[in-house]
């Protein structure tokens, strides 16, 4: 037996350990770009979180104030938009008549045009363009009341909207500042240092029907 063990199974003083190799310049390489792209990525992740939201202490992002005051000091384009789609530029109902029981509004603020029509007794449209995407605007006058027609460049089932039943003044003012606003953007005018109240008399002017000259 003990023959047998030293024929077929080798000393130890045979095994040997593998030999350790210099790496080849390949292998080197691909070290190093593995060890770059992760401090890259690291690099990356700590750049997000700080132009996210930059540091500031817990206690302080659970007051409401506080939040306020942060933001005004580190606008956010996001708190931004939302602030500037809540300052409205004009507004108008249309008159409960006969046959329009339910009134129609459109609304104008700085970044869109809303259409709330009503269609039947239990449903209503509510209809969203931005500024942008208005074609043309105008608007019919009668002895005491008016419309107003939205046309968009939209390729949809409805190209326009017509909204009946303003007053005169309300569908004059709505096609001045809509139509204003509409030149201002073509001609590259940048109002957002303007206030809510300028700004709508600003467009108001600006896309006020000439005078004839007599």
């Amino acid at each position: 037996m003990s023959d047998f063990r030293s024929v077929y199974q080798p000393n130890r003083w045979m095994a040997y350990a593998p030999v350790k190799t210099r790496p080849t310049p390949y292998e080197i390489l691909m070290r190093q770009s593995r060890l770059l792209g992760k401090t890259a990525a690291r690099a990356f992740d700590i750049a997000r979180t700080r132009l996210v939201m930059p540091s500031v202490p817990s206690a302080v992002r659970m007051t409401p104030h506080a939040e306020r005051r942060f933001y005004e000091k580190h606008p956010d384009s996001m708190h931004r938009v939302v602030a500037q789609s809540q300052e409205i530029l004009a507004g108008a109902k249309t008159v409960i008549l006969p046959y329009n029981l339910f009134p129609d509004t459109v609304t104008v603020d700085r970044m869109k045009v809303t259409i709330d029509i009503w269609r039947s007794l239990w449903s209503h449209e509510v209809v969203t363009l931005r500024i942008e995407d208005i074609l043309n605007v105008s608007a019919h006058i009668g002895l005491l009341f008016g419309s107003l027609t939205i046309s968009t460049r939209i390729m949809n089932s409805t190209d326009h909207f017509e909204i009946n039943g303003f007053w005169n003044k309300d569908a004059k003012r709505l096609k001045h500042i809509i139509q204003g606003y509409m030149i201002a953007l073509h001609q590259g005018v940048d109002v957002s240092e303007l206030s809510t109240d300028r700004l709508a008399r600003k467009l108001s002017e600006l896309g006020d029907d000439p005078k004839v000259v007599k």
